[in-house]
């Protein structure tokens, strides 16, 4: 991320304009805008951070007065219908901001969105049937092109060197601590993270002495 020249401002990633250097920026905005990038493959002129995109919060209002921190479109035409994304950021020790994320996706044409502090990430699928709006958490959003249903159909063809690996443990060690029961200590939830990240890497070898014999 480049440094902008004015003090107590950096450059944003996206738009390339100076935006104030607040923790939401420094840590979650900045950093989730280089994965969508990097990590998930969405082009840059499909995303919007600067100036922000805005939304109704109720079908009353005249005009469009709450900011999205990070909206992706479905091509380089930012227009309403074609919203796919809303990323909705806070500071790292901040928790609030779900129902907030929720209330964005109502008024939008978005159908997923994103509650990320730098250090937790959340996943919401909007789902409409006959008139009626509900929620479903998401193991992960899509990747560029994919749709919603694709989401978890990885082939090996299709992986990536991920860019930010600091942010994606602190995502694993977060959700285990909340999750995993009886384990609170770091050196467990350190050992559970080992073992994910060996187990593909293990049933390859397995596989691949079990065809040898």
């Amino acid at each position: 991320m480049t440094t902008a020249n004015t003090p107590g401002y950096i450059t944003d990633f996206i738009s390339g304009m100076e935006v104030r250097a607040t923790p939401e920026e420094l840590h979650a905005v900045q950093i989730f805008s280089e994965i969508l990038v990097r990590d998930y493959e969405y082009p840059k002129d499909h995303i919007q951070t600067r100036p922000q995109w805005r939304v109704r919060l109720r079908p009353s209002d005249s005009k469009k007065t709450y900011p999205v921190d990070i909206a992706i479109f479905g091509d380089s035409k930012h227009s309403e219908d074609n919203i796919s994304i809303i990323v909705e950021c806070k500071k790292p020790n901040r928790k609030e901001g779900l129902q907030q994320l929720k209330d964005y996706l109502t008024f939008s044409e978005a159908k997923v969105g994103v509650w990320f502090n730098g250090e937790e990430r959340l996943y919401v699928h909007k789902i409409e049937r006959k008139g009626k709006l509900s929620f479903a958490s998401l193991p992960n959003i899509p990747r560029y092109g994919q749709r919603v249903e694709d989401i978890g159909k990885f082939y090996r063809r299709d992986l990536k060197k991920a860019e930010n690996l600091q942010t994606t443990f602190k995502a694993i060690r977060n959700y285990l601590a909340a999750n995993a029961i009886g384990a609170t200590l770091d050196e467990t939830l350190a050992q559970q993270m080992i073992n994910l990240i060996l187990c593909k890497p293990l049933q390859d070898f397995v596989w691949a002495a079990s065809a040898s014999g």
